[in-house]
């Protein structure tokens, strides 16, 4: 597993880089739509499977040896902690 950080104006550039890499067989992405399609565009070109997870939020990592209970309640906390309701229930 491979995690890159970049700014967001090199995305392209460093996409295809990694896509176009005979060593790379298949892309798995998450992150936000925009990159995701210039992901999608890529794999396509260069005939890679592709598994895209968009627009996401929170995304987890749970090892083997994790308590499975704490990882969900965990992940459940993390992607609702900063959520602004847009309709009020009152």
């Amino acid at each position: 597993m491979n995690i890159i950080q970049h700014r967001r104006e090199d995305a392209p550039a460093v996409v295809e880089a990694l896509i176009s890499h005979p060593a790379v067989r298949k892309v798995n992405f998450t992150g936000s739509t925009p990159v995701g399609s210039i992901v999608a565009k890529l794999c396509g070109q260069y005939l890679k499977p592709v598994l895209l997870e968009l627009g996401g939020k929170a995304p987890q990592i749970v090892l083997d040896d994790a308590d499975i209970q704490k990882a969900a309640q965990a992940a459940v906390a993390g992607a609702w902690a900063h959520v602004i309701p847009l309709v009020s229930l009152y």
